[in-house]
């Protein structure tokens, strides 16, 4: 019997280019500044990240701290940690099967409704509607692994799928890379001779 995902790996592939950029971020930042992502990074899907919480961890007394992270980075805390989770969101979205539920708790929101109204004011419409165009119609939303760290695993994969040994989810993972290399246009099939 499969045992069901509980979407650990799911969020670890889908947030992975999120906190390299975070780490990037971080690494040309003043201290003060490179503490506060560092931090952000490591605590991103704590369903008790806040602008304070992120201070006192980083035991920055200074109230205009959140001023000169803005300058910095472009945005304030609050707005980077959301800004953040909804890109990875939309990576489980287009690129896994896991319920909108379960993404709502992977990312650390309290409730689907929090969840979904976030999504919304940032990119204009409900997390549902995003997934119901389909991952052909989502461009450059799950960026392709570099070629060297990604032929290994698709060729893994791809050889374990010939031999029938793939789980669910690995079967939807390889199906949703297939359909990024191939345009609509060349998806046809063409019908198999007698």
């Amino acid at each position: 019997m499969k045992s069901e995902s509980n979407g650990s790996v799911e969020l670890v592939e889908a947030a992975a280019p999120t906190l390299r950029e975070i780490t990037r971020l971080a690494a040309a930042a003043p201290p003060r500044i490179a503490a506060m992502l560092i931090f952000i990074r490591d605590h991103l899907f704590d369903p008790r990240l806040s602008v304070h919480q992120i201070k006192e961890a980083c035991r920055l007394r200074d109230n205009s701290i959140a001023l000169h992270f803005h300058r910095v980075v472009g945005q304030p805390p609050g707005t980077f940690v959301t800004d953040h989770r909804i890109a990875v969101a939309e990576r489980l979205l287009a690129g896994t099967w896991l319920p909108i539920w379960k993404i709502t708790e992977l990312l650390g929101y309290s409730s689907i409704q929090v969840f979904s109204r976030a999504y919304q004011r940032r990119k204009g419409r409900r997390p549902s509607a995003f997934r119901k165009q389909g991952p052909s119609e989502i461009p450059d939303v799950i960026p392709a692994p570099p070629a060297s760290a990604a032929l290994p695993y698709e060729l893994d994969l791809l050889r374990r799928a010939l031999a029938g040994q793939l789980e669910d989810q690995e079967a939807a993972q390889l199906i949703c890379r297939l359909l990024q290399l191939y345009p609509p246009h060349r998806r046809s099939v063409p019908p198999s001779s007698p």
